[in-house]
């Protein structure tokens, strides 16, 4: 069902005159907002109003983000990448949650519901939940001057994002949709940034070659941000792009045996991997502390981080493991 407005125009205008405040540009709004009653109708609608191929850009959907003014006060991890995109994720989440944090997940697309993109400590977002967003985020694309026409994945992201960042979460997990440079998760700036692999895919958007898809996903990292790639063997163009903004090292999966981490020009720390169970490294633990406050060590002074026990690896794995047999199997 869809509805305009909940009262005729010239109701509004007439406790206006009679207030003498002017509700033309609230009008004009309301007037000019489409809105639906379930997120079925919501999702039927911008199928339906998005013609042609989707034009990649961050200008329209950053005009709407600031409009809307939501932002986090937690870290954003960013995840691009060929293959391995979900994993990546569901693990990361998987993990934070085990260690009792909360976690907002944002990937896609989704298996059976449109819910399961949009995940708060591992329980799928409700529909309430996201209509209120959905409706947010037309009336903020409303306010603006000119209106601008969003993409439905490009208005989805916003109101995720924007439910996100109502939530008060310890950290976000966000996947791109379609390379990263001009993908619509783009628009929040990074606290880590990861590429799991690189290959041919999307070449009407992406480009024909490694070299050019390659640029496009490095496109997520950030200047002085940590940035790590899966892909053994990564595109110079990738490289090159991480040292371009200032990351001296994008650290990749050659060897299995190393920190996998990435040392901007910034950190001068000298961090070194001490084995599977301690490592020294004075820069990662102030990371560490950072993504909880409430959970920063009593002992700053202490350069040692424990990494997690047997029996937490073993429990974490499990957990991932039977999550991915409930998607196998259709639950």
């Amino acid at each position: 069902m869809r509805r305009r407005i909940l009262l005729p125009a010239s109701f509004y205008k007439r406790i206006g005159a009679a207030q003498r405040f002017d509700l033309a540009p609230a009008i004009q709004i309301i007037e000019s907002m489409t809105t639906f009653l379930t997120l079925e109708a919501w999702l039927a609608h911008l199928e339906a109003a998005q013609q042609g191929s989707p034009h990649m850009d961050l200008t329209r959907i950053a005009q709407v983000k600031n409009a809307l003014g939501f932002s986090f006060d937690c870290p954003v991890i960013t995840v691009s990448g060929t293959n391995g995109k979900g994993s990546a994720c569901a693990i990361l989440e998987t993990i934070l949650l085990r260690a009792g944090y909360r976690v907002g997940c944002y990937t896609s697309p989704h298996l059976l519901a449109f819910n399961e993109r949009a995940r708060i400590n591992g329980a799928d977002a409700t529909d309430i939940d996201l209509l209120e967003q959905f409706e947010a985020v037309e009336r903020a694309r409303a306010s603006l001057k000119q209106p601008v026409a969003l993409t439905s994945f490009e208005f989805a992201t916003l109101a995720i994002l924007r439910l996100f960042a109502s939530r008060g979460l310890d950290a976000v997990i966000l996947e791109a949709g379609i390379g990263g440079r001009l993908d619509a998760v783009n628009v929040i700036d990074t606290d880590c940034a990861i590429v799991t692999s690189v290959d041919i895919d999307h070449t009407d958007y992406l480009g024909d070659t490694r070299e050019k898809i390659g640029f496009e996903k490095a496109g997520i990292f950030r200047e002085g941000k940590p940035a790590i790639c899966g892909d053994p063997a990564p595109p110079q163009s990738l490289i090159d792009h991480a040292q371009a903004i200032g990351i001296a090292q994008a650290s990749c999966a050659a060897d299995d045996a190393a920190l996998c981490r990435a040392t901007s020009k910034r950190d001068r720390s000298g961090a070194r991997y001490a084995g599977p169970r301690r490592a020294r490294c004075p820069a990662d633990r102030r990371r560490l502390a950072t993504l909880n406050p409430r959970r920063r060590p009593a002992d700053r002074a202490s350069q040692a981080i424990s990494f997690p026990s047997r029996k937490t690896r073993r429990e974490s794995q499990t957990a991932v493991e039977s999550a991915f047999r409930q998607v196998l199997d259709g639950k």
